[in-house]
């Protein structure tokens, strides 16, 4: 029995070294392959296993270590490590469960609009983004930023997906689609798509109203009576309230009433910002009779 005793003692070293692998293994699967919960689980019960066995025939040196003053000073290094690695545990947990994003810059220039999160929250059916790219280093920073901008609106509805595909490599899923031009994204969903070549939030959010059977609403600021310029950045011009119309997913045009007769059907608003001209009698008649029929004017 005693030589059983010892013959086992002689591998307590190898156990937990082999423990400790095990529990790392179970780290990086955990981080990397998560959706393999059952293997992680056995590698935690293997390790630990393993840990316990190296105690169990350790006991004396363990005991004879903590009684002394190194022992002291490695419990505490250890209690300190131990409350380190808790806290990091912790906060990665509950990151998992319920995590939000913050976006410190003055411009919110990472920041999607809330009327984007407010779309992409109410999806009523899967979306697919597809981004033909050559996997060219030409192309790098361009793919980098529609990757970005993708990974966004994929943050917030995990229905909204997106695949790169070049090409190149695959002409024949180019040809399914009728891409011509390199950087063209198609927007999917069920039969519907919208293919954009444009990488900006509103353009993105265009394209995703579009397949999901919604129109985005029009704005007609009225020109040809010296009214606010939209392209003016001036104190004067008006390109901050375009911008910002744009931003809240608006389609912002011009309409000069002497070259289009009527105000057209898709017009939500009329706008006539600060004209300093009067208006001839037929520009008259058309802006009433677009409000007869029901029009809004601002």
């Amino acid at each position: 029995m005693k030589r059983i005793i010892l013959q086992l003692q002689a591998f307590k070293i190898l156990a937990a070294i082999l423990g400790i692998i095990s529990f790392l293994f179970a780290a990086l699967v955990q981080f990397f392959l998560p959706e393999l919960a059952v293997a992680v689980f056995f590698l935690l019960i293997l390790g630990a296993i393993l840990v316990f066995y190296y105690v169990a025939f350790s006991l004396n040196q363990i005991r004879f270590f903590l009684i002394g003053k190194r022992g002291r000073y490695g419990m505490n290094s250890a209690l300190m490590i131990l409350v380190f690695l808790g806290i990091v545990l912790l906060a990665n947990y509950l990151g998992f469960l319920k995590h939000k994003r913050f976006d410190v810059t003055s411009s919110g220039k990472f920041t999607l609009a809330p009327q984007t999160i407010n779309t992409l929250k109410n999806l009523k059916a899967p979306v697919e983004a597809l981004a033909f790219f050559p996997e060219l280093s030409q192309f790098a920073g361009e793919r980098a930023g529609v990757r970005y901008l993708l990974e966004e609106y994929r943050f917030f509805n995990k229905d909204f997906s997106y695949r790169f595909i070049d090409p190149e490599t695959k002409p024949a899923i180019a040809r399914k689609y009728h891409v011509r031009q390199n950087g063209t994204i198609i927007f999917i969903s069920g039969k519907n798509q919208k293919p954009i070549t444009q990488v900006t939030e509103q353009v993105f959010t265009g394209a995703l109203l579009e397949v999901m059977g919604i129109k985005s609403k029009k704005i007609y600021f009225l020109t040809g009576h010296d009214e606010k310029d939209l392209n003016d950045r001036g104190a004067k011009g008006f390109s901050l309230v375009k911008n910002g119309l744009i931003r809240d997913l608006y389609e912002v045009k011009t309409l000069n009433l002497t070259q289009n007769k009527t105000v057209p059907d898709d017009c939500a608003v009329l706008v006539v910002a600060g004209a300093s001209k009067s208006f001839p009698a037929e520009e008259r008649e058309a802006i009433r009779t677009y409000l007869k029929n029901f029009g809004k004017l601002f």
